[in-house]
């Protein structure tokens, strides 16, 4: 795989790796990658959290309003 990236990035990248923080090249992206994976899931599991508390709020609200029966959830 080729990836091309910005000279600032590079830079960055060829500072990481020349100061010792990171062995290679590969090892900062690597890093870079898991750790946007796990953003992304992160982000994903916050929006089925959010969902969920909206949907629990709206029963919520129908049980308050009689229009549901509670049953105890």
């Amino acid at each position: 795989m080729t990836v091309s990236l910005s000279p600032q990035l590079e830079a960055w990248i060829a500072a990481r790796v020349k100061n010792g923080v990171y062995n290679n090249t590969e090892q900062v992206l690597t890093q870079a990658l898991e750790l946007l994976k796990m953003q992304e899931e992160l982000e994903t599991k916050s929006v089925f959290l959010s969902q969920d508390a909206k949907r629990r709020a709206a029963l919520r609200e129908l049980v308050e309003q009689g229009q549901l029966l509670n049953m105890g959830y």
